[in-house]
């Protein structure tokens, strides 16, 4: 895959001055670089050291490294150290002390102090090139080590020498060096690198001539956390966090393919490439790949995604784990990924998530669009957004939304509520419907009179989804959303008349009753949503309850669990009948706001409402690379001439 740098003019502007070409008499800073993945972190730094290479300062070296699996500590020095003696040789040392004591008013102690310095970092290279396989384990070894890296940098900024480290997949150090030193049983290697790269920053030693940059996924605060000695990490390597892609950088981008036999895509297949992509610019140039390598007559972004897309899903796939491994606040409690899955796909349930918000927008997993230029919902989208001057956080991407939302790892720990959550999301739209059908002018007041003692629950959650702009995002709350599975079970069981075609699998009920009483028992039912540590036998019935309770509801979507409409015989339906499961394909948004396209393998019309598709909480641009839509057709429409139809 080529390498894509466009733009980045800030960032570039911050490492020459502070990094890679500081002025003089400044002896530069340290910092984290910071970023999910694919955002372009290494590419930034390649272009930097280009830079350094083409105009490199006087007496200034660049060494690049990383953390390697395999490599300990000690042999990451030592490595380090071997390339100092190649770069700033013998000959580079001669010369620099030559260029000192051809100056101006040296005098007998100055030259015996720089002549000194010379021979001490030679007397380093040596010792790292004798001992640097056997320190590990040797305690004497070890502190003669510890003395010379401490030193050494001094020596080359005594001599006027500036050094710059990049140490990329810094995300493994506390993970590799997490061992104890045979040597000393009380001494812990994975504190090592922080407790040495905390001495080399500015916040820990006198200053040195010595730039160093970590390079990262996740936050130095989450990579140190749990070494006490290093606690104020971050404030000696403050990050600096790359983000995505910004408008004028996005048009640069798209600005590219005109040299592509496609040419300049259109609004539309621009709107495919935003949707799945973001502002992520490794995802971007994997796409303008796949595009340039497209052999049809016209790109279609949704099917290149369906055939080649597994560079899209892996890279979310990380991205998911990397953000539930990110911590928003102090007490290591809320995950990245809970704040926000919270935000785009609600509800909204956590006090201040303005706040945790902002800490996401620092990690760099939600952007948001520079001097109120368009946002992401708007290129993406063919739907108006308003954003009514709220700050806007923008997804990644809107498909990573799509993503989150249907993606559930049953055979995670963590995952068990993902799967509960899903399971009552389903529960929820299955009375939702079959209520608001039977009483379409008061079912919310049925629903409220089953759960009078939750109106608390409902108030404090409406005051903080609104102080979370949450109607910006077309979502709606009501009691369902903080009633219980016993709850549920109530209102099942008190309109069974009308809730029965969505359990019929279950041969009695009792038989739900059971269930619903044990998805309740999972729940710490005092603070809602937060699911019960459970032994791992109660995890694998947990597991067989949701899936019993979720099939349940599927099934009524099947012609078997379905009463059938009568249709009348228009020839234009041909073998197609009302209650039967297809798959749409070809679809768009239609001119009313639906979903409309055809049944695969034919010509007949189906379509999908708008009312429909803002009753499960979907548009019709987030379905957009999905492939063909499995649907069952509920309606034949003789004046369109073609069905309606509901997700099957």
């Amino acid at each position: 895959m080529d390498t894509l740098f466009i733009g980045r003019t800030e960032y570039i502007e911050n490492f020459k001055k502070n990094i890679f070409f500081v002025e003089e008499g400044s002896y530069g800073k340290c910092c984290s670089l910071i970023g999910p993945n694919g955002i372009g972190k290494t590419t930034l730094i390649k272009k930097m050291a280009e830079m350094f290479e083409q105009n490199t300062p006087k007496n200034a070296f660049y060494f690049p490294t990383q953390i390697e699996g395999g490599v300990d500590f000690w042999g990451f020095w030592a490595n380090l150290i071997e390339d100092f003696s190649e770069e700033i040789s013998d000959w580079v040392l001669e010369k620099r002390l030559k260029e000192i004591l051809e100056a101006d008013g040296v005098t007998e102690e100055i030259e015996f102090k720089t002549r000194t310095w010379v021979k001490k970092i030679r007397d380093t290279y040596e010792f790292f090139d004798k001992h640097g396989g056997d320190i590990s384990g040797n305690k004497n070894l070890i502190n003669k080590a510890n003395n010379m890296i401490g030193d050494i940098f001094d020596r080359y900024t005594k001599l006027g020498i500036r050094i710059i480290i990049t140490i990329d997949e810094f995300d493994r150090a506390a993970k590799n060096y997490k061992e104890v030193d045979s040597s000393d049983e009380d001494v812990i290697i994975g504190d090592r690198i922080f407790q040495r790269l905390f001495t080399l920053s500015k916040k820990g030693t006198t200053p040195l001539n010595l730039s160093i940059v970590t390079i990262s996924r996740r936050s130095v605060d989450t990579i140190a956390y749990n070494m006490d000695d290093c606690s104020n990490f971050a404030d000696a390597y403050p990050p600096v966090t790359l983000r995505g892609f910004s408008n004028d950088e996005l048009d640069e981008y798209f600005g590219g393919y005109r040299t592509l036999p496609c040419g300049e895509l259109n609004e539309e297949q621009r709107r495919g490439v935003l949707y799945f992509c973001g502002r992520n610019p490794g995802l971007l140039m994997g796409m303008k790949e796949k595009i340039g390598d497209w052999k049809g007559d016209c790109v279609d972004i949704a099917r290149i995604y369906s055939e080649s897309g597994d560079f899209i899903r892996t890279s979310y796939k990380r991205m998911r784990k990397l953000m539930k491994n990110e911590f928003v606040d102090e007490e290591k409690s809320i995950t990245a990924m809970s704040i926000f899955f919270q935000h785009f796909i609600g509800p909204a349930y956590t006090e201040g998530i303005q706040n945790k918000l902002d800490v996401l927008y620092n990690y760099g997993f939600v952007t948001r669009p520079y001097d109120k230029q368009k946002n992401l919902f708007e290129m993406s989208s063919p739907e108006e957004f308003n954003e009514n001057d709220m700050v806007l956080y923008e997804p990644m991407s809107l498909f990573f939304v799509d993503f989150l939302r249907d993606v559930v790892e049953v055979d995670e720990v963590s995952a068990l509520e993902g799967i509960v959550n899903t399971t009552e999301r389903k529960v929820r739209f299955a009375i939702k419907k079959a209520m608001s059908e039977a009483y379409p002018d008061n079912w919310v007041e049925l629903i409220n009179q089953e759960a009078p003692n939750k109106d608390g629950y409902l108030d404090n959650l409406r005051t903080v989804a609104l102080r979370n702009h949450y109607q910006e995002r077309n979502m709606t709350i009501s009691k369902l959303n903080v009633i219980a599975f016993h709850e549920y079970k109530g209102i099942i069981v008190k309109y069974w008349n009308i809730m029965e075609k969505y359990f019929s699998l279950y041969n009695s009920l009792d038989e739900l009753k059971s269930d619903f009483d044990f998805l309740n028992g999972c729940r710490n039912t005092s603070h809602h949503l937060n699911i019960e540590l459970l032994e791992s036998d109660e995890r694998d019935v947990l597991r067989t309850v949701c899936e019993r309770v979720m099939k349940n509801i599927a099934a009524w979507n099947t012609p078997e669990a379905s009463v059938h409409e009568v249709a009348g015989p228009y020839e234009a339906m041909g073998e197609f009948a009302v209650g039967q499961i297809v798959f749409m394909t070809g679809y768009s948004k239609g001119p009313t706001g639906g979903l409309r396209g055809s049944i695969t393998g034919s010509n007949v019309g189906v379509t999908m409402s708008k009312k429909y598709l803002q009753s499960i909480g979907r548009t019709p641009s987030s379905f957009a690379g999905q492939g063909d839509i499995k649907v069952k057709l509920t309606r034949w429409d003789n004046n369109a001439q073609k069905f309606n139809a509901e997700l099957a």
